[in-house]
């Protein structure tokens, strides 16, 4: 949420200076949003009993640069290791370890260490998790960059790096009578007619290479829209960047967040991307903008 604020606040200010009016409408459509939110945050999950998130979630990226130093045997020093060991087992972190993602270390039951649960540890243990991010980010920076490039590869790699996994999409099958796919708010997903096609399509997408490189994954949606959006400012049309801030602040968040090669982490550039191209490409043909 905090970098969704940012980019709102970012924008807010670039269009106070650059038009008075769009301002005033960005305001005014910023605060029903806004409004939306809490109280949906509020009032709706209090009544729907909807349990928040374990706060360990927020330190799982940052934690994961932590385990790859470790694995990789960086520069770390024995009070160090003290500390990952406090926060993850050493031997359970080697164990589940993923390049890719923290599937591993978050959802695996483990029989060797039956008590330990990771989210609920970086919960615990969160203020030491970003000082030893910061220790061990210094000393092991290229280990670090790395790490953050692999996590990430799904948004700026047109092909999938060695031993990735990439998650695509879920769904469960709902034959009427059986209860245990309903969520505890009595949600399902009903088979039908269109839920057919849609799975039709998307298992076939996933064995055909020229989708897996234009739908699964992010990188011509990611380079095209940088290009462009580079040339847009090589020329000065600098009242194009408020459009395109919404769609870097959440690019970029992913790069301080991304717990996994999951596509619904890059899917809402999905949507606005065929906009913001043609847009841009308006923009840069014009010579008054």
């Amino acid at each position: 949420m905090v970098p969704g604020y940012l980019t709102l606040f970012l924008m807010l200010v670039i269009s106070f200076y650059q038009k008075k009016d769009t301002f005033k409408k960005l305001v005014c459509v910023s605060l029903i949003v806004l409004g939306c939110v809490f109280l949906i945050k509020g009032p709706v999950y209090t009544h729907l009993n909807v349990v928040k998130n374990p706060i360990g979630l927020k330190y799982v990226f940052p934690m994961h640069q932590i385990v790859t130093t470790y694995v990789n045997e960086g520069n770390i020093s024995e009070e160090e290791l003290t500390i990952i060991n406090d926060i993850v087992p050493l031997e359970f972190a080697k164990t589940h370890y993923h390049m890719y993602n923290n599937n591993a270390l978050m959802f695996f039951y483990d029989e060797s260490f039956p008590n330990y649960n990771y989210v609920n540890s970086l919960s615990n243990y969160g203020a030491d998790v970003l000082k030893l991010y910061i220790r061990l980010g210094y000393k092991n920076m290229g280990i670090f960059i790395k790490d953050i490039a692999f996590m990430t590869n799904l948004i700026w790699s047109p092909i999938s790096l060695p031993s990735q996994v990439s998650y695509h999409y879920d769904h469960y099958d709902y034959n009427g009578g059986n209860e245990k796919w309903r969520s505890e708010y009595g949600l399902y997903q009903p088979n039908g007619f269109i839920k057919s096609k849609i799975m039709q399509y998307v298992k076939y997408s996933e064995g055909n290479k020229f989708s897996q490189h234009i739908i699964w994954r992010h990188s011509i949606i990611f380079w095209s829209l940088l290009i462009l959006f580079l040339l847009l400012l090589w020329k000065r049309k600098y009242g194009i960047f408020i459009i395109f801030l919404p769609f870097w602040g959440n690019v970029l968040s992913l790069f301080i967040s991304m717990a996994a090669s999951d596509y619904r982490y890059v899917y809402p550039s999905i949507p606005v991307y065929p906009f913001l191209f043609i847009i841009g490409m308006y923009y840069l043909t014009q010579d008054n903008t």
